[in-house]
């Protein structure tokens, strides 16, 4: 073999050394982008995932917080009742008292009365 033919195949060595190196570097590529682009999928796809959940815990939330609205709406209205009940409680007690009072106070004199009669006139007797 000639010294020409020696390069010539040397030179057809090494270009089939770098097409071979490029098609393995293309090939290395591809498989790296394909699996890249499965990882993201799975990404997005658990992010859709968890999106959801978030999705339905705000709902759930929002149920929670509307059950507790209607609690304290109920509370509110429980509170008015209550506050009228012992409000009219109150007011009969006042009455009754103010009535209680009332005769007492003619008992009082009553009996004031009964004992200057019985007392009042033995005490300005003997004086």
């Amino acid at each position: 073999m000639t010294e020409a033919q020696t390069w010539t195949v040397i030179g057809v060595l090494a270009a089939t050394l770098i097409g071979t190196c490029g098609l393995m570097a293309r090939f290395a590529t591809n498989l790296l982008q394909q699996s890249i682009g499965r990882v993201l999928d799975q990404i997005d796809a658990l992010d859709q995932r968890i999106e959801a959940r978030f999705t339905g815990l705000d709902y759930r939330f929002e149920l929670i917080d509307r059950r507790f609205e209607m609690i304290d709406h109920r509370f509110e209205a429980l509170e008015v009742r209550l506050t009228e009940r012992i409000d009219a409680l109150d007011a009969r007690i006042g009455v009754r008292i103010d009535a209680l009072d009332s005769r007492i106070d003619v008992l009082d004199r009553d009996v004031q009365a009964i004992a200057n009669r019985a007392f009042g006139g033995a005490s300005a007797a003997g004086s």
